[in-house]
């Protein structure tokens, strides 16, 4: 006589019938693994549900909105750190210093960003002073307007609606913000203050030509860094396990540097955004810039989330939990199993 559980088991066996291991009931309780042992099946099915979610989310007007908060917020922290710099060396020395930070920004947007730097250094010593701590606090405050777009940017793509308490999400926000503007600080100390130092040992030419060798693998694993950061931390969800971030911030990162080098090289050859758009033609270049960008990183975002998506194995950090108990959209469903 069979009994009610084992008809329920028969039953859940004759459910997962011709489904992969990734998306059988029996390995709902365990932890994800790597994703990059999916088959190749499975992450064509993720590449082609990236490409249909990337029109459904409007990623291109989400990138939009976060390219026009950062670029409202790009001159205000470029002005703070140059105050910044004043007050350890000579702000005149800045804009040269900025040189390796701006090789990634296409012509005429660099040209743009480097003008304004010389326009702020050409100040005087008592405007620079005065002019310190109003500039931090609008580029504190330019730049935490942009790191709320990009945070709602990342809910959208991970299908999540915002529900921190007021105090987290600020907290958060601000936590970022800072955290980019240190970096950009901690950057500018690096390429001007270290090689002074160098230079009393007699190891400064020698440093300046390793970074500026080492200068695009820097770039590329600082993206990385702040990628990763960004895609685990952002969402407002459980965590993510470490692993189910890494690719969509490795595509995105190779992407950039792949776009930003292209793009450079069209503007330089090819385009001639003055003669159409006169005196705004750095802004605009600046602008798309910045909207390839974004777009990239919410590409990325999109894929490590169809990548949870995919597969039945609990994808958030901590024990094991059961679909609808694991506080993320995307590691609470399946998307092969619209039956779950």
């Amino acid at each position: 006589m069979q009994t009610a559980s084992d008809s329920d088991i028969d039953n859940s066996d004759q459910h997962d019938t011709g489904y992969p291991p990734h998306a059988s009931m029996e390995n709902e309780l365990k932890s994800a693994g790597n994703p990059f042992k999916l088959p190749p099946k499975a992450w064509w099915n993720v590449l082609k549900r990236v490409a249909v979610k990337f029109g459904r989310d409007n990623l291109a007007v989400v990138a939009a909105g976060c390219s026009f908060f950062t670029l409202m917020a790009l001159v205000p922290l470029i002005t703070s750190v140059v105050l910044l710099y004043g007050l350890l060396a000579v702000a005149t020395q800045a804009a040269n210093h900025f040189e390796l930070l701006f090789v990634i920004i296409p012509g005429d947007g660099a040209t743009f960003l480097r003008d304004r730097m010389m326009e702020i250094t050409q100040s005087s010593e008592p405007a620079l002073s005065l002019g310190l701590a109003v500039s931090v606090f609008i580029a504190i405050w330019s730049s935490a307007n942009a790191m709320r777009a990009v945070l709602n940017a990342m809910n959208i793509v991970y299908d999540e609606t915002e529900d921190r308490s007021f105090l987290s999400l600020n907290l958060r926000i601000m936590g970022f913000t800072l955290l980019a503007i240190l970096v950009l600080v901690f950057a500018q100390l690096l390429i001007s203050v270290v090689p002074v130092l160098l230079n009393l040992f007699g190891f400064g030419g020698a440093f300046e030509a390793t970074l500026t060798i080492l200068r695009w693998p820097l770039l590329a694993f600082t993206f990385f860094a702040a990628l990763f950061i960004l895609y685990r931390r952002a969402p407002s969800r459980s965590l993510a396990r470490w692993n189910w971030v890494v690719p969509g911030s490795l595509f995105a990162t190779l992407a950039w540097l792949g776009a930003s080098a292209l793009f450079s090289l069209y503007i330089s050859n090819f385009a001639n955004f003055d003669a159409v758009y006169g005196s705004f033609g750095a802004i605009i270049v600046l602008l798309l810039w910045l909207h390839w960008t974004y777009l990239i990183v919410l590409v990325g975002a999109e894929l490590n989330s169809e990548l949870e998506r995919e597969i039945i194995c609990d994808t958030t950090t901590g024990e094991p939990a059961p679909l609808g108990e694991r506080n993320a959209v995307v590691a609470d469903t399946v998307a092969m199993r619209p039956d779950l």
